[in-house]
């Protein structure tokens, strides 16, 4: 972005591409990543967060290497943050993760708070977050850290997929677009939902998957032991 008295941006040719694209409604301002390494937060350990600032929120990225281009995919880990967080690092005290930020004058913020600190820990308790997102030919891989309900995680009902693009432009973001060039997004419907050996994994297919910008994976489904949940990864 440029304001209107600076010349007009030149892009590079070609322009790199991300590994993935946070939409601006999920996460309007993010300031940094840190990485868990030698973390003791459970399955979070060695993951990268991405700490959203705007609308104070942490995100897991999930990296995908699975096809000729790295790619990857985020997933809101926590919304439980009440001060305005711009940097976190791993404590090798006790392997936790600290969050600490403070109000940027002229940035803005929802929240009226102006400084915190926080703590993120591993209660021990199951988490239902996604392992891996990986988008593939024909449908979406979903693999998670807890056995699931084999009949909620195989009924393509329970999952629901959104497709749209971007234009790069001078102007402060950009609208989402259909394949076709109209604003909006693009409705995926599944045909089935493929549950693996050990419940942890389904395949959800996806009839005429094609290459996007922007991908939007979303379930709603359930543990083995009956505990409910819904997320959406992007």
């Amino acid at each position: 972005f440029l304001p209107p008295f600076a010349p007009i941006e030149q892009y590079p040719a070609p322009v790199a591409e991300p590994l993935t694209w946070i939409p601006h409604p999920v996460n309007a301002s993010a300031l940094s990543q840190v990485w868990l390494h030698e973390a003791r937060l459970g399955p979070l350990s060695g993951s990268l967060v991405h700490i959203g600032y705007n609308r104070p929120e942490l995100f897991r990225v999930l990296l995908n290497r699975r096809g000729s281009r790295a790619q990857a995919a985020v997933v809101s880990i926590t919304k439980d943050i009440d001060y305005p967080p711009l940097n976190g690092a791993v404590n090798p005290a006790d392997g936790l993760l600290y969050v600490a930020g403070f109000q940027v004058i002229g940035w803005g913020n929802v929240i009226d708070v102006t400084a915190g600190l926080g703590r993120l820990r591993y209660t021990g308790a199951p988490v239902t977050l996604p392992a891996e997102v990986a988008p593939m030919t024909d449908g979406v891989l979903l693999r998670f850290e807890v056995a699931l309900d084999p009949r909620a995680a195989s009924d393509p009902a329970n999952y629901s997929l959104q497709s749209w693009s971007y234009r790069r432009s001078s102007k402060y973001g950009s609208a989402m677009y259909k394949a076709d060039g109209a604003p909006g997004q693009d409705a995926l419907t599944p045909s089935a939902a493929y549950v693996s050996r050990g419940s942890r994994s389904v395949f959800v297919a996806v009839p005429g998957m094609k290459p996007v910008m922007q991908l939007r994976v979303g379930w709603s489904l359930a543990t083995n032991e009956g505990t409910t949940f819904h997320d959406n990864a992007y």
